[in-house]
């Protein structure tokens, strides 16, 4: 039976530590000269994850593989990621091939056939090709033939948080039922691995959710904040900007370049505040939060995070330890994770935040449910 979840008002005395009034005062501060949105869902129909999907390749890579390679050591690796092994695609295998597999887990357990999918957003910044579409690729391969396809290529390691936005408002078209968002990316095609402060950090995998519209008031996404400043201290510089030579080859310039301390600090600055913003206009204080789902950059970095937000790390869920940070993968395949062992229950409330290349950033906050009589299908339209 589907369940009306009233709002109560949050006790702002907890571990928020700050009026309403005063945090925004505070975000405010803290974004001078960022691009910053605080926003509430803004949505006339609620909207909510329905369903997930991950997929990793079998080619497990441990931390003994990079101390032959660089100047590293198994202890160094663990002692400033918390990264024990990650997964890498063999080779003759495709980034499109995670995802599609990703996907058809997620179309499986929302009991969807393919032919349902009416819009497929896909985020990586490893697609397979620069053209034709990687999208595109994967509506066709899994025989998704009505669906409009959409890449999202230059959000990165943010790309879930800014997806389900986009998913969020396309929904708002009533001729619109099902929503595949699927994060998804084979960094070890791009990493440098001659560059110690970033190869050990990566590895290859996907993540897919659908999401649709609630029946259910008060259930799905009740926020999200999105923020940006351009930067270039995680990049891949390759581009029209300049012709490929042998000298930019030379260089490295094709390959993923991350100037480690700067993501630090930055993701340190953003990320808490992502989630007290979100959870500000979600009228939700910190405490009320079963579970913040963050994205999977460094364990160490999770648990900084974490810690920022006066929350224990029982109110989290990391899979970086044995994954790596799988970039636009994370967050869905931690979402799933979450799903897979009963820590999302019917009308948890949880936190989402990423950070990524750009810099662009997010967080969200939503309700969820496990109740498929919750979710609109295509027959109540």
């Amino acid at each position: 039976m589907s369940t009306t979840f009233t709002e109560r008002k949050p006790d702002r005395s907890g571990t928020l530590g700050v009026s309403p009034s005063l945090l925004r005062q505070r975000l405010s501060i803290d974004c001078v000269g960022l691009e910053y949105k605080h926003c509430s869902s803004g949505l006339t129909f609620p909207v909510g994850i329905s369903s997930s999907g991950s997929y990793y390749p079998g080619q497990v890579i441990d931390n003994q593989f990079w101390t032959k390679l660089v100047d590293t050591n198994e202890e160094w690796i663990v002692a400033k990621t918390g990264i024990q092994t990650r997964r890498f695609l063999p080779e003759g295998q495709l980034c499109s091939d995670m995802c599609v597999r990703a996907a058809r887990a997620a179309l499986e357990n929302d009991r969807l056939s393919s032919s349902d999918i009416d819009v497929i957003i896909v985020a990586s910044i490893t697609p397979d090709h620069r053209l034709p579409s990687m999208s595109l690729a994967i509506k066709e391969r899994l025989g998704a033939y009505r669906a409009v396809p959409i890449d999202l290529t230059q959000t990165a390691c943010s790309s879930i948080i800014y997806a389900t936005w986009l998913a969020a408002r396309i929904l708002q078209d009533l001729s619109v039922t099902n929503v595949l968002v699927i994060g998804g990316d084979a960094m070890s095609r791009t990493i440098n691995p001659e560059d110690r402060g970033s190869a050990v950090f990566f590895g290859d995998g996907a993540g897919a959710l659908i999401m649709r519209r609630m029946r259910t008031e008060g259930l799905g996404f009740l926020s999200w904040s999105l923020g940006s400043q351009y930067s270039l201290d995680v990049s891949i510089m390759e581009g029209s900007a300049e012709a490929r030579t042998e000298k930019s080859l030379a260089s490295a310039e094709h390959l993923f370049a991350m100037n480690g301390r700067s993501v630090w600090d930055s993701a340190m600055r953003v990320m808490p505040d992502s989630v007290r913003a979100a959870a500000l206009q979600a009228d939700v204080d910190l405490d009320e939060l079963d579970i913040v789902l963050l994205h999977q950059a460094n364990l160490r970095l999770i648990e900084a995070i974490m810690d920022d937000l006066h929350l224990p790390m029982s109110r989290t869920l990391c899979n970086v330890e044995s994954f790596g940070n799988t970039c636009s993968a994370t967050l869905p395949t931690v979402i799933d994770q979450a799903r897979k062992t009963g820590r999302l229950h019917h009308g948890s409330l949880v936190a989402l935040a990423g950070v990524g290349a750009g810099f662009m950033w997010g967080g969200a906050v939503l309700r969820h449910s496990q109740d498929i009589n919750d979710y609109e299908r295509e027959e109540q339209r």
